[in-house]
């Protein structure tokens, strides 16, 4: 409301006031200009809202048109920069949120319409002869695995870098090098219920069978081990994936949280038909919310709940006018809640107004629909084009801002068998040469199962006491040496099996023991092992060996360190595929063309920028 309108409307009060006071008999014409204002102040205030900005696509050219390598065939994965998607003709594409293809490469195999994006951005990827293969952010194919069975969803990205892939019949996990980890047969599994990760790790698997129409499943752990049968409370009809367990909606338009303590599933909590607004059908939103909430819409059009997702607590309420099973699309933006069906889409701000609605195109064929931050709406067509329509524009949005939450990497702590051993200078090393031979050789084969559950805390105290060992000697002088700063061949042995562990996990200790080693020997065999983990999500590693570049510059007699730098450098950059890790990596290799590095340095270094440039970057 401007001043002078103010100023008019007090005007108007006081003068209305005062004829009263003095008993002036206006009584009709009074009524009338309360009445009048009453409507102006209404008015007003509705202009003080939001306006709903409405487009017809009848009448709307696109902003941006974006012509693929085939038809889409699947609904675009989110990651952190843009969308991934399987094209027609054996490729896979990723584009930004204006469209613009970032990159499209070549698979030589038929694929599936089967996508995910895991920590890091790693693409999974499912073709038709039953492989699975990882793509790195950057579109370069990193490993193809054979997983001897058709696959039938696409792959669940495990929290330690490990993948699910799952077959009618059958259940299956690869860890981040492609290596086979354990593969079990699991007869009579319900495929419309996607797989899904509960809040300790367990895998949450429904069966085609139910007890008096109740749903039946099982869990199995992250080593392949299956639970028994365990029944839920009604016929479960949807299931989603958050960080405290499984959200659930039944057929009758209840809902409820599974999850998981002490490796045991359990109900959190539920909220059956009929209570808080629920009624069938009842669809659960996860996309694009933060880990802590979740929308469910219910009924028939629908009701936007808003709920925290640890009790079920109702946030928000709000009406929609699409119908849950309708649904071509439902996230969120950090515009807001986005609904599409197959003739409109609205957003809905947090308290249930429309931001914005658009009405689309009878006469274009669509066949996937996804909306941006930054206000796009993109339509996947049947003729090789995306086209983008700028649907109303964010004020002062900026890309470093984003509605997806990327994965992030955890362990299976609740799992793992509980072991305080570690090697002393007392005891010696608690993994004998026959040991260590055993774990490397099934690391490398593949298909150990639940006997890696024994290994990865013994690895991980071993790496623990290596980090304190050099810790200890930095800091003190003329005390006893710690035994993991004498016994290199050992040292050598923890490192090896650590980096062909095919886990995640590792690496923050590599990240650690790169800036704390001292001895050029044991310094060159962590920074080769870097390497071959090459998984550095945080580019930790590459940092540090960029220090210990500098550091050790003026040292030819370090040569060794200097040429694993350049080894370990450049396969984290091609494994993970970030533009930004290539920068990084080059500066530090350039760097050692300089005239202070020795000879054999600088021809090292100019060979593995050869490398670079042969693999595109």
């Amino acid at each position: 409301m401007n001043n002078r309108n103010v100023i008019v409307k007090k005007v108007f009060v006081f003068s209305l006031a005062f004829l009263f006071a003095v008993g002036f008999s206006f009584g009709q014409a009074a009524k009338k200009v309360e009445k009048d204002l009453s409507a102006k102040k209404e008015a007003e205030e509705e202009d003080l809202s939001p306006t709903v900005q409405l487009v017809d696509l009848k009448y709307t050219l696109p902003s941006w048109v974006t012509v693929t390598g085939g038809s889409i065939l699947c609904q675009p994965v989110r990651n952190s920069f843009g969308y991934a998607a399987v094209e027609e003709g054996k490729m896979v594409c990723a584009f930004d949120h204006d469209g613009k293809i970032m990159w499209e490469r070549g698979i030589n195999a038929r694929l599936k319409p089967l996508i995910s994006v895991g920590a890091s951005d790693m693409i999974y990827i499912i073709s038709k002869d039953g492989d699975l293969n990882m793509m790195n952010p950057g579109g370069l194919l990193v490993w193809t695995a054979h997983s001897g069975f058709s696959v039938t969803e696409a792959p669940l990205p495990g929290r330690d870098g490990r993948i699910y892939v799952r077959g009618g019949s059958d259940l299956a996990c690869f860890g981040i090098k492609g290596i086979c980890r354990w593969n079990i047969p699991l007869p009579e599994q319900n495929t419309s219920l996607p797989i899904v990760e509960l809040n300790e790790g367990s895998v949450l698997v429904f069966l085609n069978k139910e007890v008096d129409g109740k749903s039946v499943a099982v869990t199995v752990t992250p080593f392949g081990e299956v639970s028994d049968e365990f029944c839920f409370s009604g016929k479960v009809v949807q299931v989603e994936q958050c960080f405290f367990g499984a959200l659930v909606s039944f057929a009758d338009g209840a809902t409820g949280l599974c999850a998981e303590k002490d490796g045991k599933p359990y109900s959190k909590w539920a909220v059956m038909a009929g209570q808080e607004g629920l009624s069938a059908p009842t669809r659960i939103i996860t996309e694009g919310f933060s880990p802590s909430t979740a929308l469910l819409l219910t009924g028939s059009p629908a009701t936007a709940i808003q709920i925290g997702v640890l009790d079920g607590s109702q946030k928000h309420v709000y009406k929609t006018d699409f119908s849950p099973d309708a649904l071509t699309y439902a996230g969120r933006t950090l515009q807001g809640l986005v609904l599409a069906d197959g003739s409109h889409a609205c957003c809905y701000v947090q308290e249930g107004e429309p931001f914005w609605k658009a009405t689309f195109n009878p006469s274009k064929k669509w066949t996937y629909f996804f909306p941006t931050d930054s206000g796009n709406i993109g339509l996947c067509m049947r003729d090789w084009v995306i086209e983008g329509y700028r649907i109303r524009q964010n004020i002062g949005f900026s890309p470093d801002v984003s509605s997806y939450h990327p994965k992030n990497n955890r362990d299976y702590n609740s799992f793992y068998e509980k072991t305080d051993l570690h090697s002393t200078n007392v005891s010696g090393p608690v993994i004998s040469p026959e040991r260590a031979e055993d774990i490397l050789n099934s690391f490398s084969e593949g298909n150990f199962g639940n006997r890696e559950k024994d290994w990865i805390p013994v690895l991980k105290n071993e790496l623990s006491e290596m980090i304190l060992a050099w810790t200890t000697l930095n800091s003190q002088q003329n005390t006893e040496q710690p035994f993991f700063c004498k016994d290199f061949d050992y040292t050598r042995t923890v490192l090896t099996l650590t980096a062909n562990s095919g886990t995640g996990m590792y690496q923050k200790y590599y990240a650690e023991l790169l800036e704390k080693v001292r001895d050029p020997v044991v310094l060159a065999e962590v920074i080769k092992n870097a390497g071959i983990s090459a998984y550095d999500p945080d580019a930790r590693m590459l940092s540090a060996m960029e220090a210990i570049a500098k550091k050790y510059s003026l040292k030819n007699s370090n040569e060794s360190v200097h040429i694993a730098i350049c080894d370990a450098t450049f396969e984290i950059c091609r494994f993970m595929g970030r533009p930004a890790f290539f920068a990084k990596g080059k500066a530090t290799i350039t760097r050692l063309l300089s005239p202070q590095y020795g000879k054999a340095t600088r021809e090292y270094a100019r060979k593995t920028l050869e490398k670079f440039i042969e693999i595109g970057f």
